[in-house]
């Protein structure tokens, strides 16, 4: 039996096929992964679009220079303390 990953899901950031030996195995992690697809759109929901646009125009900024918004963030905080 096989479950196919898609790339928003996996932990790896690429698509996967996990195999299995049994369908209770595959029931299992598939419903693992409807889980984690609904909590992320459930997430997004609690963003206000002007906390979206910020978050963008941060990427934007962020982006020529290779560093992720999280790590900015936390390099910020860091300084602060």
């Amino acid at each position: 039996m096989v479950c196919n990953v898609p790339l928003c899901l996996s932990p790896t950031g690429k698509r996967q096929q996990l195999f299995f030996t049994s369908k209770v195995e595959v029931s299992a992690i598939c419903e693992k992964l409807r889980a984690r697809r609904d909590n992320y759109g459930n997430s997004l929901t609690a963003l206000t679009p002007e906390r979206m646009a910020k978050a963008v125009e941060a990427h934007k900024l962020l982006d020529p220079h290779q560093i992720d918004l999280l790590d900015a963030t936390r390099g910020y905080l860091a300084t602060q303390k």
